[in-house]
């Protein structure tokens, strides 16, 4: 699930979401697309960006010839009913961002279920349940996340 897949290592291969982080974007298109959603902050953005890309008709390619180290929190993969599932251990205060986030892409995308949203956000808050240490204040504002996502003013593309 996460590994790299060594027989493409030289192939463009198309893809529907990148993170930001190392990413390469034109710039005219960046700007004919209005930019990043500056309402997001963190978490999602990039989501959102291409989404807005893909609907205007750009495609998304990335290579695994390129590698560059990003540590997003102290992530770990547990084995979590039978599937492989990864722990991000992100600070408290990011993961009212995530889940926020998370809600307002599907509020905000036609082409994204809100109910599969909010599926996904009911899993990352039971992860955090079982594998993450500091619980109780993530779900606290992973709580918070969800309800502030469902009134955040959505930019409708």
């Amino acid at each position: 699930m996460y590994k790299k897949n060594k027989e493409k290592l030289n192939e463009l291969i198309e893809t529907d979401f990148l993170i930001t982080s190392g990413t390469i974007v034109n710039v005219n298109v960046w700007a004919l697309l209005g930019g990043f959603d500056e309402t997001m902050f963190i978490d999602s953005v990039d989501f959102d960006f291409c989404i807005a890309a893909r609907n205007a008709g750009y495609k998304i390619y990335k290579t695994n010839k390129t590698n560059i180290l990003h540590e997003v929190g102290h992530s770990r993969i547990v084995n979590f009913l039978g599937k492989e599932e990864l722990i991000l251990n992100h600070s408290c205060q990011r993961y009212y961002y995530i889940i926020r986030n998370t809600i307002y892409l599907g509020r905000k995308h036609q082409g994204i279920p809100l109910l599969k949203q909010i599926l996904l956000s009911i899993k990352k808050i039971i992860l955090v349940l079982f594998f993450e240490k500091s619980k109780s204040q993530k779900i606290k504002l992973s709580i918070k996340g969800f309800i502030h996502g469902f009134f955040m003013k959505t930019n409708k593309i």
